[in-house]
């Protein structure tokens, strides 16, 4: 991509990785663990965990992880984000490690997954 079109469409990504991950984190902590976070725990949370995390996957990770596969490289990159965004929510939503770390993959998988349909 020539001039800022990498950048705009990283920007996209991120604006739809926040949605996304946000209601499934609001869906998941409303109905599944019924928990007593108030919404804007709740955006803060999801807006935190993206923003942390998808900049380094888009312009740092390329750079440190020197993987050929593309494959290895997104199952590499996902894998880190989970792990992060799940060290996010336990800390900053105060949940168990367990229930941070379901909460990261749903999102995670559902960010992504939503993204390779949707082609964000």
């Amino acid at each position: 991509m020539s001039g800022f079109g990498y950048e705009l469409h990283f920007l996209r990504a991120l604006l739809f990785t926040i949605g996304v991950e946000t209601v499934v984190l609001f869906v998941m902590l409303r109905t599944l663990y019924r928990s007593g976070h108030t919404r804007a725990e709740i955006l803060f949370a999801g807006f935190l965990c993206s923003f942390a995390t998808l900049p380094y996957v888009w312009f740092l990770f390329p750079i440190l992880a020197k993987i050929g596969s593309h494959s290895l490289y997104i199952w590499s990159a996902e894998i880190s984000v989970t792990l992060i965004e799940s060290a996010i929510l336990y800390k900053l939503l105060r949940l168990g490690y367990k229930e941070a770390l379901i909460l990261s993959v749903c999102a995670n998988i559902a960010s992504y997954g939503l993204g390779i349909l949707l082609h964000v």
